[in-house]
């Protein structure tokens, strides 16, 4: 019985798509961290706004909030990277447990969906808008594993826009937060 559900685990591992493989090894922010950093190795200029605080008064030093933004712009040669990235989101939308809400937005269908704030922190007037200046996005939220109260979440987004030449102008958000009302 053991060898049968080995065999047959490790065959769906076999026949599953490399880049999903590694996305069950790797979550979210390690998979994309990875994929950005391919994009540098492609010559892509990636610009970072990196910012957090730590609870100093807690024990284990807890995330107060965190806002993290990336922009980068992949060519039409580069877009299996961008390809990934979708899939990445998509996989872990579907497949992480922890996630409790997907959102998203297209070009080709604009009622999916509408401009979001991702609240950063306790504060529910400090948050960063999607949806507004690229005309697509996915966004997942993600409970934090780190939170007995269960009231913190992570929230990922990755907003694009394409031009005529079919280039992609990308931006990619974390923000932590208390989970709002």
């Amino acid at each position: 019985m053991m060898k049968k559900l080995f065999f047959t685990a490790l065959f769906a591992l076999v026949f599953m798509p490399i880049s999903a493989q590694k996305i069950i090894v790797q979550d979210l922010e390690s998979w994309m961290s990875s994929l950005i950093s391919r994009a540098i190795d492609h010559h892509v200029d990636v610009n970072k706004s990196l910012g957090q605080e730590r609870d100093l008064q807690k024990e284990g030093l807890p995330l107060k909030w965190r806002c993290d933004v990336i922009t980068f712009t992949l060519s039409k040669k580069q877009r299996f990277l961008f390809n990934e990235m979708i899939e990445a989101f998509e996989y872990t939308g579907h497949y992480n447990p922890n996630c409790y809400s997907i959102n998203s937005l297209t070009k080709s269908n604009p009622q999916s969906g509408t401009k979001r704030n991702l609240i950063i922190g306790d504060d529910m007037d400090r948050y960063i808008t999607i949806g507004e200046n690229y005309s697509n996005y996915l966004n997942v939220n993600i409970l934090d594993n780190e939170d007995t109260t269960q009231t913190h979440r992570y929230a990922y987004a990755l907003e694009w826009k394409e031009d005529y030449e079919r280039n992609v102008y990308v931006r990619y958000i974390v923000t932590y937060a208390k989970i709002p009302q």
